[in-house]
C-alpha cells in the first residue's frame, strides 16, 4: 500500500524561505503544499480552511512569535502536527514551543533532511515504505561466481588483464628462456662428445 501524501502549509514572513520550502517539499515526492502564507493570522486561516496534515510556522514574524498562535491552529485544525521553523532553535524558542503544544522545533540551519525525518516521526502512517532489502540476493550472487567461473571456460580464455598478462609473460620470457637453457645444455653435450 503506497502511502497518501502529507498536505502541508507553510507560513514564513520571508517570501524567498517559503518559496524555498515549498519547493524543496513538492521535489520530495511526498509532499502536497496545499498553503503558503506570511503571518500567524493568514497561519490560522489556512489550517481551518484546508485542514493540513503539518504546518512548518516560522517562530518570528510580523505579527508576533509563531508560537502565539499554536494553540489557535489546534484549535481550528486539532490534527495538524505544528513545526516552529526557527533561525533560533535555543531553549528558549523550544520551551515556548513545548509549552504553547508545538510538536517540533526545526532550525532553519539544520539539514533539510532532517525537516522532512521529523515530519515522517510525527505522521508515520505518511511516511514512504522502505525499499525491500536485497540483500539475501546480493550475498546468493558473491557466491555463484564460481559457476560463472565454468560458464566461462578455462583460464586462459578470460578477458581479464592480469591472465592476459601472465599468458604474454608465458610466450615471450618464460618459453624463450627455456629456449635458450635448451640449446645452452645440448650446446655443451656437442662440446663434450
Amino acid at each position: 500500500m503506497v502511502a497518501s501524501l502529507v498536505r502541508a502549509v507553510i507560513v514564513d514572513d520571508e517570501p524567498d524561505v517559503r518559496d524555498l520550502l515549498k519547493l524543496r517539499l513538492e521535489r520530495n515526492g511526498r509532499f502536497d503544499v496545499v498553503g503558503v502564507g506570511g503571518d500567524g493570522p493568514e497561519a490560522i486561516d489556512l489550517c481551518a480552511e484546508h485542514k493540513p496534515d503539518v504546518i512548518v510556522l516560522d517562530a518570528l514574524m510580523p505579527s508576533g512569535n509563531g508560537t502565539d498562535v499554536v494553540r489557535d491552529i489546534l484549535s481550528v485544525a486539532p490534527s495538524t502536527m505544528v513545526i516552529i521553523y526557527t533561525g533560533d532553535n535555543g531553549t528558549a524558542t523550544r520551551d515556548a514551543a513545548e509549552r504553547v503544544g508545538a510538536h517540533a522545533v526545526i532550525g532553519k540551519l539544520d539539514p533539510f533532511d532532517r525537516l522532512v525525518g521529523t515530519i515522517f516521526r510525527l505522521l508515520p502512517d505518511k511516511a514512504p515504505v522502505p525499499q525491500k532489502d536485497d540483500f539475501k540476493e546480493r550475498m546468493t550472487s558473491l557466491l555463484e561466481d564460481e559457476d560463472d567461473a565454468k560458464r566461462r571456460g578455462p583460464w586462459w580464455k578470460s578477458g581479464s588483464r592480469s591472465r592476459v598478462l601472465l599468458i604474454l609473460v608465458l610466450v615471450f620470457v618464460i618459453l624463450p628462456l627455456f629456449a635458450a637453457a635448451a640449446w645452452f645444455l645440448a650446446t655443451l653435450a656437442g662440446m663434450s662428445m
